[in-house]
């Protein structure tokens, strides 16, 4: 079922640092998906969903979904 959904292509500073399934995770956030939604997709627990974007921020340095878009949505303020 999760090959069924369109996952679009991530560029953005630091997305070489994350997994696969991290930047599945990440493309899903930026679709605008809840922790609950993804896990759905993908078959994983919510709480599974939300340990990958715990690593995804520290791996990125980043603390918000704020800066998430910003790192991987051209157009997105960096500004907080």
């Amino acid at each position: 079922m999760a090959q069924a959904i369109g996952r679009p292509e991530l560029t953005g500073e630091g997305l070489d640092r994350l997994t696969p399934r991290e930047r599945e995770i990440v493309a899903f956030i930026l679709k605008g998906y809840s922790a609950e939604a993804t896990g759905q997709v993908l078959e994983i627990s919510t709480g599974t969903v939300r340990i990958h974007r715990r690593n995804i921020y520290a791996k990125l340095g980043i603390s918000s979904q704020r800066e998430l878009f910003s790192r991987f949505m051209p157009g997105v303020s960096r500004q907080t």
